[in-house]
């Protein structure tokens, strides 16, 4: 055995990377999506579609900027928004690419008294344009939703917040000054 790789070695092994690396960027896409609408950043939320694609929520099947403009007056007057994916399939062919994303869903209500659970699947088209991918067709197909009440969070716990504020975009995060002087004093709360 010499160690060497072979033609045909190093070419699956080639094919094995981009479809990991597809995989991710696919995966990614998503993110931006439900990460965009979690924060009401609208426009990181349209990144993940090209402009020329359609989402079909059964209720509404519209272009990216529609649907996310109908979005906006049902999410927004909820108190917070928790998109969760979680099982993905892939069918990865060239350019294109289908999945099925499973998703659970929460939704705060306004007072924050209680929370609309609800589980669906992406089922998506995705496409590979200038090496981006992005979504080109999207359906949701739900599968439950019920509500549940919710209890008042802890006084001293850290909330997140809807729009570029949230802690999650400061680079590079650090501690807060109260954060810090907690840290410093060693001063806990319950």
């Amino acid at each position: 055995m010499s160690g060497e790789v072979t033609r045909e070695e190093f070419e699956e092994l080639r094919r094995m990377v981009q479809y990991l690396k597809d995989r991710a960027e696919i995966r990614d896409c998503l993110l931006r999506y439900t990460r965009g609408v979690d924060r009401l950043d609208w426009e990181l939320a349209e990144s993940a579609y090209h402009p020329d694609a359609i989402d079909n929520r059964g209720a509404i099947t519209a272009n990216p900027r529609d649907y996310l403009e109908w979005s906006k007056k049902n999410i927004e007057p909820a108190s917070w928004t928790s998109h969760n994916i979680t099982n993905m399939t892939f069918d990865i062919d060239g350019d294109t690419a289908h999945t099925e994303t499973y998703v659970l869903t929460f939704v705060g209500s306004p007072d924050e008294s209680e929370v609309t659970v609800g589980g669906a699947r992406y089922i998506s088209r995705f496409e590979r344009r200038n090496g981006e991918w992005r979504l080109i067709r999207q359906e949701t197909a739900m599968d439950f939703r019920f509500n549940a009440k919710t209890f008042p969070l802890p006084p001293a716990a850290l909330r997140g917040r809807r729009d570029r504020s949230d802690r999650s975009y400061d680079r590079p995060l650090e501690l807060t000054e109260e954060a810090r002087a907690r840290y410093e004093s060693k001063t806990f709360t319950r």
